[in-house]
């Protein structure tokens, strides 16, 4: 786990997006040591490691199947982040692991649809899409 968290703050984006795709495939392995690993770099000075730090965390909590609790509060707290492409992160990794129709997410998603950042705005757009349950559509 240690090994493929180390290029999360390598300096080139390609090597840290690989080894966000590495730490999720071995967080089965060690769920906590990857989380940590992770959890590690969410105050990293570069905005896009710590986006990146926040996708892996959403896909750790994906590929293992767990709504730990301390995982979203991690992933939650980004939400507020001033950098945007952090609050971008955490609003992709909130829909990817929220229950379809959860109310609780919806309304965390929801706040960001008047984000001063497009980019934003548009993963909130994404992220309601995706926890909106069949029964909230209205149909005409």
């Amino acid at each position: 786990v240690n090994a493929a968290a180390l290029p999360l703050s390598h300096a080139d984006s390609a090597v840290r997006r690989s080894a966000v795709s590495a730490l999720s495939a071995v967080g089965h392995c060690s769920p906590g040591d990857a989380a940590r690993a992770a959890a590690g770099l969410l105050e990293h000075e570069d905005p896009g490691v710590r986006a990146d730090a926040v996708s892996a965390l959403a896909g750790l909590a994906e590929a293992i199947g767990t709504d730990d609790p301390e995982l979203s509060e991690l992933v939650k707290i980004r939400l507020d982040s001033a950098a945007a492409p952090v609050r971008q992160a955490a609003l992709e990794a909130v829909s990817r692991v929220a229950e379809p129709g959860s109310s609780a997410a919806r309304g965390l998603i929801a706040h960001h649809l008047s984000d001063p950042a497009p980019e934003v705005r548009g993963a909130a757009v994404d992220g309601i899409r995706h926890v909106c349950s069949a029964s909230d559509h209205v149909t005409a």
